[in-house]
């Protein structure tokens, strides 16, 4: 016996598959590749309306305030390095 993958082509929608996919910046793959992600959020446990988020919304992964009401973000650090540590009073 051997071993035969099976190969399933899908049509994207809107297309076929003779067409070269679209490799251009724009594209929606591409975009999704490049959303912003949060790893961590945190709240204040004496105060809930605050808090600290890590994300990567300037292109690299930096500390945020988040006002929790509003859901404003204010960037608190600019070091191109992850941040390793932080403490949330």
């Amino acid at each position: 016996m051997t071993f035969q993958p099976a190969i399933i082509l899908l049509q994207p929608p809107g297309g076929s598959l003779d067409q070269a996919p679209d490799l251009s910046t724009a594209a929606p793959w591409k975009q999704r590749f490049n959303a912003p992600r949060f790893l961590l959020a945190y709240m204040a446990r004496a105060n809930p309306a605050r808090g600290i988020i890590i994300g990567n919304q300037v292109k690299s992964y930096q500390v945020h305030a988040w006002e929790t009401a509003t859901g404003d973000l204010r960037l608190l650090t600019s070091d191109p390095r992850p941040p390793i540590a932080l403490d949330l009073a």
